[in-house]
């Protein structure tokens, strides 16, 4: 009797089909677009304080698209900076980002989708990207090397290799920088900001 179930379990396997090719590449999504899922994201920023303390902060809301033809966009809500301070996220929105002029900034960017439309789940493929930051009201070319890594089928995390700096004088905030060191009573704080970001899209149906 074991002998026949063994064989029996044997013939089953043998009828049923494996996984081809085609169901184990992952979804096809040229010519698609794609969303930033805010859950699954993260927008990252240090500062450096009296020359030697760094704290690192970060933007509780972001949304954005990458569209079909690999136009992306990511807007960042200024007024959703998170210190773990009450009082310098208030002192960050009046006096460094003016968000009462300024409430977002936002990051153009052309990624060639193709690139890795055929990593399979699981991998990952470094790219560099150009793009074009806004921010207080001046617009400024950024360049990064970014990681890709298919996490699903139809989801993909993109995430800086290196951080972004950002300089507050290039976007006319040093002197938002000044009157934080004021009311901080510091000395110094650095003017370059290191930026990184983990944002995962999915593919829209």
């Amino acid at each position: 009797m074991r002998r026949l179930a063994l064989l029996a379990a044997l013939g089953l396997a043998a009828c049923s089909p494996a996984p081809t090719a085609e169901q184990a590449r992952p979804a096809d999504v040229a010519g698609k677009a794609w969303a930033l899922v805010p859950a699954e994201s993260r927008l990252s920023f240090v500062s450096v304080k009296a020359g030697e303390v760094a704290e690192v902060h970060h933007f509780h809301e972001l949304s954005g698209n990458v569209a079909a033809d690999g136009t992306a966009r990511i807007e960042i809500p200024l007024d959703s900076v998170e210190t773990g301070i009450d009082i310098r996220d208030e002192r960050m929105r009046k006096f460094l980002f003016e968000t009462g002029l300024f409430p977002k900034a936002t990051v153009t960017a052309a990624i060639d989708l193709a690139a890795f439309q055929d990593l399979g789940v699981g991998d990952q493929r470094r790219l560099p990207l150009s793009g074009e930051l806004s921010l207080h009201g001046v617009t400024a070319p950024i360049e990064a090397q970014v990681a890709v890594t298919r996490t699903a089928p139809g989801k993909v995390l993109v995430a800086t290799v290196d951080p972004i700096v950002v300089n507050a004088a290039t976007f006319g905030m040093e002197k938002g920088v000044a009157e934080l060191m004021k009311l901080a009573n510091l000395n110094i704080i650095a003017p370059d900001a290191p930026v990184t970001f983990q944002l995962t899209f999915a593919v829209e149906s």
